[in-house]
């Protein structure tokens, strides 16, 4: 049996991983995206095998983490896990991060921005980055800003294709017309793209009270992502 090539998703909230995942399986060919099979997007990495035995039950049908049944079967998934799915990893501003979190919230709480766990989104960043990095120190994932992702979609899926050396399905790169797909909505409408100039031109900032940025800029390990561009204001 030929297992298909295959990625699992790793990323902090709102950070463009269902984008991500759509423009991948849309634009080459025989290859899945997992984002909560073989552990949680947003949790620390798990081995998948261990991972596809903890999910199993004794008829072989695999739950997700919702505790509903698999669409994939143990058999296909066993497949995957042995072959080791490469990490791809989503990464944004820390700014525009708590910017974006505190709008659209995935357990559905709209918060102000004084009964927001400022300094809690900032140390979970800290710490789930912390260990995703260590996939690229050992050249195994890789990681897409946001920024890159929304200004140039064709740049990224084509560094990956150099990377991992991928097949395109058609001649040009097809865009993902569904960009926004919060678990909750709140103000945007299915099917709206963000203003992707908000990430060139850094208008995100002025979203964020200075108070506010103040804690994010004295929480966040700038040292830690500053190779990915990211920088204290």
């Amino acid at each position: 049996m030929i297992t298909p090539f295959s990625f699992k998703q790793y990323c902090k909230e709102r950070t463009g991983s269902s984008y991500l995942r759509s423009l991948v399986e849309k634009n080459f060919k025989s290859i899945l995206v997992f984002h909560n099979i073989f552990g949680w997007k947003h949790g620390m990495p798990v081995d998948p095998e261990s991972w596809l035995k903890r999910r199993s039950n004794e008829d072989g049908i695999v739950m997700s983490i919702y505790n509903k049944p698999e669409k994939y079967s143990y058999a296909i998934l066993a497949e995957y896990a042995k072959a080791r799915p490469k990490p791809l990893i989503s990464i944004k501003d820390p700014y525009a991060f708590v910017a974006s979190l505190k709008n659209f919230r995935g357990d559905g709480v709209v918060r102000e921005w004084e009964t927001s766990p400022i300094e809690e989104w900032c140390r979970d960043f800290n710490h789930k980055y912390y260990a995703w990095f260590d996939f690229e120190k050992a050249d195994a994932g890789f990681i897409v800003r946001y920024e890159d992702l929304v200004s140039d979609f064709r740049e990224v899926l084509y560094n990956l294709k150099e990377k991992f050396d991928l097949e395109q399905k058609y001649d040009e790169w097809i865009d993902e017309e569904r960009v926004v797909h919060p678990a909750f909505e709140y103000k945007i409408q299915y099917g709206n793209k963000f203003d992707s100039s908000k990430y060139a031109n850094k208008s995100y900032l002025n979203e964020i009270p200075s108070g506010i940025k103040d804690r994010v800029t004295k929480t966040i390990d700038w040292k830690l992502f500053e190779k990915h561009g990211y920088c204290p204001v």
